[in-house]
């Protein structure tokens, strides 16, 4: 009966050893490899694809998967053909359309594109393929993979396959991938442990503890570190008792922290480990020690009933006896809070505490985890539970449907805005038209064009004439005309010695004033060429701006005609829409509502079960107890 009860307890724990490599360690590795992920560097050539890179690294990929459509649609992203389907198809991955992901990829990466943009679609499609839990599709993406891989890449792709084998059950392919792992150092204990645990799986026992133990002796300082190696010797540890190995057994589950998120399954390790060598006075020990922790915990549960149990081994019946009959009861109390929790979970509590505990950004990261957990009773149940794909796709799949529908109320809530909008600019056009068409009027470029030809005609007339008269100021020119004035008068004069003399006065002053006009003629031309070229730069702008002002004129029913057909039929799409949107948020919400209410009710089975070993086991330690007449033994 011993052996049995001990057989049971030992490979109850060994048979949770999968569940925690494929979904505790796995997620916590490919965390630690997603965050050392560097994302492609991009040499952006259109201005627009820029602007959606921008959104894309801000992870904001619906305003970036918004953006790229409408910057497809006008075809301004000739430059980036390829990249921009291949980074659409990798959003459209984060929100879970994995048909339509791949395919864009199928009908983008033909052997026209570079083996590197190829090799980084079929990566990125089988890492969250993996994430979302579809095994085939991760594994035919990876497989696709070809080519000299970038260290990193390479390292991600092996630890990849290693995790779709040992999903799918198969560990000696997934040691085979595992077995020459190449990447980056900072990941190497967790191809090691993976690789370990293949190993084990496959039946090469030794070869796979020899890589735990390295694991398990890591300096580690972090606490991801701390964690692995907490993992790996407890994977060990757990190993070894499957394999009635129980002194190995204790050696590695002793190395596990106190402190860490392990301790209480290490602690009933080793408790079960001195059993198995029938130390029944040690076992008391770490069991004793287990007792102080959270009540929830199955560890804990199981050793209400393994405490008593040693007691029994050890003679002290009534000891053991009043352990079962207080086992009972704890049994019932978190039978009562797992009832309460259920309530709640019901009652939609649950989804609603996750939500508000997601700070931050309110779309989903590219491979966002959920990882922030509230601290209710009901999720002290639920974490092993949230830490598996099942629950991580669905509640990510939740979050969107929240976001969607958030945004679908959004738009419904500005369309009013949106008709004033168009109706404010259709009514500023049609106030500012007899304004803009009054300016038009105003404005005769062709008038201007004709006298600026004539005026150029002129100067060119004036400046092969060399005719410096033409370009003489207004004194000069009053100047010139009186003394031409006086020359007819003097014309007049009789010939005699008063009219000579000033006749030469006369000729004196005409010459000082034709070589002053003289010395002033190439100046003064190059300033009137100057001034008319500015005033053909000048006709050049009113041309161009008067050309704008008809373009606007011409332009400006665009900016409301039309619009108001459009809002209509926009507000009619959201009619349709956010109904059916509800709908199905709250039909995934009853989905993760029912997936964690199932994993309540397993634990509650689980309770009934351990009550009905309680209440036998306290019958048959009461009647020991009477049979020998040893109530007074109890310690």
């Amino acid at each position: 009966m011993t052996g049995l009860i001990l057989k049971s307890r030992i490979n109850f724990l060994c048979i949770r050893l999968p569940l925690l490599v494929c979904a505790l360690l796995l997620s916590l590795m490919l965390r630690a490899v997603y965050a050392e992920d560097k994302a492609p560097q991009h040499v952006v050539r259109d201005l627009p694809y820029g602007e959606v890179l921008f959104d894309f690294y801000k992870q904001d990929y619906f305003a970036a998967i918004t953006r790229l459509i409408a910057e497809k649609q006008q075809q301004r992203l000739l430059n980036h053909v390829d990249d921009s389907e291949i980074l659409l198809g990798g959003m459209d991955l984060s929100y879970g359309m994995h048909e339509e992901a791949r395919r864009i990829f199928l009908q983008v990466l033909d052997n026209s594109v570079k083996e590197a943009t190829r090799n980084r679609a079929w990566y990125y499609l089988g890492k969250i393929s993996y994430q979302r839990g579809y095994m085939q599709e991760a594994l035919d993406s990876l497989n696709r993979i070809s080519g000299d891989l970038p260290l990193q890449v390479q390292g991600d792709q092996q630890l990849l396959l290693g995790n779709v084998f040992m999903s799918a059950g198969r560990y000696q392919e997934a040691a085979a991938v595992l077995q020459d792992w190449r990447g980056p150092r900072p990941w190497s204990p967790y191809a090691r442990y993976n690789h370990g645990v293949a190993l084990i799986r496959s039946g090469r026992l030794e070869a796979g503890l020899d890589l735990l133990d390295d694991v398990g002796k890591l300096k580690a300082k972090d606490e991801g570190g701390l964690a692995l190696k907490d993992k790996a010797n407890m994977a060990s540890g757990f190993t070894l008792l499957q394999n009635d190995q129980p002194g190995r057994a204790r050696f590695f589950l002793e190395r596990v922290r106190l402190s860490g998120p392990y301790s209480s399954n290490a602690l009933l390790g080793t408790g079960w480990a001195d059993v198995a060598n029938e130390d029944y006075q040690n076992a008391l020990i770490p069991w004793t020690e287990l007792g102080k922790h959270a009540p929830e915990e199955v560890a804990v549960q199981e050793s209400l009933l393994a405490l008593p149990y040693a007691y029994g081994k050890l003679g002290a019946y009534a000891k053991a006896a009043t352990l079962y009959e207080q086992a009972v009861g704890a049994y019932g109390a978190e039978a009562v809070r797992l009832q309460v929790s259920t309530q709640a979970i019901s009652e939609g509590k649950l989804l609603k505490a996750l939500l508000e505990e997601q700070t931050g950004h309110p779309e989903l990261g590219w491979l966002w985890h959920l990882e922030r957990i509230p601290d209710l009773p009901e999720t002290r149940y639920l974490r092993v539970l949230m830490a598996g794909h099942e629950f991580q796709e669905a509640f990510k799949n939740f979050r969107d449907l929240v976001y969607l529908r958030r945004n679908l109320e959004f738009w419904a809530n500005n369309m009013v805005a949106f008709d004033d909008m168009v109706a404010t600019r259709e009514r500023r056009y049609q106030q500012n038209l007899p304004l803009a068409e009054h300016g038009l009027q105003q404005i005769n470029v062709s008038t201007q064009q004709e006298r600026y030809s004539r005026l150029l005609a002129r100067l060119d007339a004036i400046e092969s004439s060399d005719d410096i008269l033409a370009l003489a100021n207004t004194e000069e020119s009053r100047m010139w005309a009186k003394l031409q004035s006086i020359e007819q008068r003097l014309e007049a004069m009789p010939v005699n010695e008063q009219a000579a003399e000033l006749r030469d006065k006369h000729r004196l002053l005409k010459g000082y004033l034709l070589w002053q006009m003289n010395e002033e003629f190439v100046p003064r031309l190059w300033v009137q060429r100057k001034t008319l070229k500015q005033s053909a730069e000048g006709l050049a702008e009113t041309q161009k701006r008067r050309a704008g002002l008809e373009r606007a004129i011409e332009a400006a029913p665009a900016g409301f005609e039309g619009f108001h057909a459009r809002i209509v039929a926009l507000r009619e799409r959201l009619r349709v829409l956010q109904p059916q949107l509800e709908r199905a948020q709250q039909r995934q919400a009853r989905y993760l509502e029912a997936i964690a209410i199932a994993e309540l009710q397993r634990r509650e089975h689980l309770l009934a079960a351990y009550v009905d070993q309680a209440r036998v086991a306290m019958a048959g330690a009461y009647d020991k107890a009477a049979g020998a007449g040893l109530e007074g033994s109890t310690k």
